[in-house]
This record gives C-alpha cells, structure tokens and sequence, in this order.
C-alpha cells in the first residue's frame, strides 16, 4: 500500500531565490540533487498561471496584432484567433526543421515571468501591514506533495484512477494520470490557503519519482504575515486528514500513521529521505517480481494439471481398450473350450454309435461322394467366430483375383 506525503517547509527571504533556482531549473547541473535528469525537464509545468505568462500571452506576442485585446473576443472569435495562430505555426514547423514551439515558448516564459522574491514581494505588499517585516520572518512556506514511485508507475493501470476520475475525458498516457492527480492536490492547496497567496504549483517529472512544490506566502484570513498562525501544528494534522479525505483516499493512498501525544517526530532530510523512498520503492519491485514469478508458477501449474489430465483421459482410453481386448481375448477362450468339449464329446459319442473305426466309415462316405455330411460340417466350420471374418475375406481375395484374371466372369460365380 502506497502512503500520501503531504510536507511542509517554511522559507526566509534568503532562501526563496534558491527555490525557485531548483523548482524551475535555473541551472543545468545540481551538486545537490542528483536524482535529476535534465533531459527530460521539459516535461515539468506549473499548475499555477502568473498573469501575463500564459499561453494565450505567449500567442498574442507573436501573433500579427500583438495589440488585441482578447478578452473582449467573443467565443467564435477567440476560436478563430487560436486557430489562425495554431495553423500559422504548424507551417512554420514544417518549413523550418530547427523550429519548435515548445522551446520557443519555454525559452519566452523563463525569461518574462517573475522571481518567486518579486511575487512574494508583491503579495505582501498588498497587505495592510502594521510593522514592517523582519529579516528572519517565514515569507514564504512550501508544500510537498508525492507518494513512492511504485505508486506513479502503477497509477495509469489502477482502479484508484475511475474512483478519482473528474467531468474530462480521460487518459491513460501516464503524464496526464500524474497530472490529474497533482491538479486535485493543487486545488486542495489553493482552498486551504488562499489562490490570491500562491506563488507556484511546479511539477516536477524528470527525478525518479513525480512531485509538486506548492509555494504560498503565509497570511492569515485577518490579512496577517504569520505562518506561526496559519502552520500550526494541529493545522499540519488536520491538514494531512483533510487531504486524505478530500485527495488521497479516492486516489487509493493510505495516510501516514498519526503523532502519539507527547512523542517528537524527527524530520528526515532532503537526502535521508530519498534514500528511505529509494528503499521503500526497490521493495515495491521486489514485491512486484515476486507477484510476477508466483503468477508464472500458477499458470505453469495450471498447464501442467491440464496436461495431467489429457494424460489421464490417455490412460483411461488405454485402460478400456485393453479391457476390451482382454474380454474378446476371453471369448474366443470359451468359445474354443466349448468347441473342444463339443468335439470330444462327438468324438466319444461317434465312438459308442459307430463303433471305433467311425472315422474310417466318414472316409468311406466321401469316397463315395457323399458330399452333404462333409458340406453341414464345414458349414459349422466357417461359421464360427474366429473363422468366420478369415473366411470371408478369402472369398473376397478369391473373387478379387478371378475377376482380374477373367474379364468374363461373372462375380455371382458363374
């Protein structure tokens, strides 16, 4: 079973430029981080729009009239600018090979959207402040929001997914499984929180396992800079109930075991923490394999019953064959006994009519040509059953070769 990890961290003035170096990939190397692949940054993104940094900015700065206001566009019209826009740039990318808009875009919003410290500058600033804000005070906090990796590679082929599923189509790329999921935690974050106090919602999907860094200033619903008062340790409990609720639990994660009163959690560090997910996630594949290797042996298992089987309806068909063959075997034996005790019984009783020379007297009759004594005989003969089938077939073979051996003849035996 898979956990949510839903963590906080509070920052000072100082350490707002750092993260937004690591959450936006300032820098093309991190002696920090080495989980991360820089090739596949392109596939990280924000959840939270900063006005003037959207698409649709993007578009209307390279498009013909950089000038129109598309706000006062009504829906076909917006739709027609989007899509002269959409062609003008398909072309382009088939005329020039070096061309992508991705790039040019991503290149155009590193470079016109604002420092976290300028964001997190101007929040505060609209606020009726008091005092003016200390060095040392939390400016802004952070939000961590992942699970293991097992979790994200088996997410696309979960049931979890149809449970969470919202009124959009799904799917089943595995980007846009993460995403879904990532949008429900970021929803949950500005509610709790506040929209108008996000600085940022970044994804992060080039480390092994995907996550966001929600980043907020702290200010309370009287319009105070306190993350004293809004992280409370009861709230960062509730918090993690809440989300379970409202996020985690349709999402098919567990949430983590509470605090027993009076005990301190320590915190892992950044490092610590991702050698205890490295082993919690080679477990998962540990246990992947081993479900893996155990549903091999159950379908070896099953083919080797079915082939058990076969053999055994093989053994059944041999067994009644040979049983068949040993009650032919049988019959023939008392049929023979009973024409041996027939015979002797002739024997004995032609002895005691015909006296002992009978034999000599039926020698006697066929040299006299008298053929109806030896015929009835014979015909007993050929009609029993083990000479029956020979003598048949040598009245075919017989008939066969005279056939062949006379044109003219006639098969009635004539």
């Amino acid at each position: 079973m898979s956990y949510q990890v839903v963590r906080v961290q509070k920052m000072t003035a100082g350490s707002v430029s750092g993260i937004q170096i690591h959450d936006r990939r300032e820098k093309e190397i991190s002696h920090t981080n080495p989980d991360i692949e820089f090739n596949r940054s392109h596939l990280n993104y924000d959840l939270h729009p900063i006005k003037g940094c959207e698409l649709d900015d993007y578009l209307l700065s390279i498009s013909s009239n950089p000038n129109l206001d598309i706000k006062k566009l009504d829906d076909e019209e917006y739709f027609e600018w989007k899509l002269e826009i959409t062609n003008e740039i398909q072309n382009r990318e088939k005329d020039d090979e070096n061309y992508s808009f991705m790039d040019e875009y991503y290149t155009w919003e590193n470079s016109n959207q604002p420092s976290f410290r300028t964001l997190v500058n101007e929040r505060i600033g609209e606020l009726d402040l008091k005092k003016a804000v200390r060095k040392d005070a939390v400016v802004m906090a952070q939000v961590l929001v992942t699970s293991d990796t097992a979790y994200f590679d088996n997410l696309q082929h979960s049931d979890a997914i149809e449970n969470a599923r919202i009124d959009r189509d799904w799917s089943e790329d595995y980007q846009d499984s993460a995403r879904e999921f990532f949008e429900n935690s970021y929803n949950f974050l500005c509610d709790r929180y506040g929209k108008e106090n996000v600085i940022s919602a970044t994804v992060h999907m080039d480390e092994r396992t995907p996550h966001m860094h929600f980043n907020f200033v702290p200010v309370t619903p009287d319009g105070r800079l306190s993350a004293k008062d809004v992280l409370t340790k009861s709230s960062l409990t509730e918090q993690q109930d809440k989300f379970h609720e409202q996020v985690g639990k349709k999402w098919g994660l567990d949430r983590g075991e509470p605090k027993e009163k009076g005990k301190r959690r320590k915190h892992l560090e950044t490092a610590e923490y991702k050698s205890a997910m490295s082993e919690v996630n080679n477990l998962h594949l540990e246990a992947s394999r081993m479900r893996q290797n155990v549903s091999e042996l159950q379908n070896r298992g099953i083919t080797l019953e079915k082939q058990l089987e076969a053999d055994r309806g093989d053994l059944r068909a041999i067994q009644g064959e040979k049983t068949a063959l040993q009650n032919e075997v049988s019959e023939v034996k008392r049929e023979l006994n009973t024409a041996n005790a027939l015979l002797s019984h002739a024997h004995a009783k032609g002895n005691r009519l015909m006296g002992e020379n009978w034999k000599d007297e039926i020698a006697k009759a066929s040299a006299e040509r008298d053929k109806s004594v030896l015929y009835n005989l014979f015909e007993k003969f050929v009609q029993l059953p083990i000479i029956k089938p020979l003598w048949e077939k040598f009245l075919r073979e017989n008939t066969q070769q005279r056939a062949r051996s006379n044109p003219n003849f006639d098969r009635r035996g004539r």
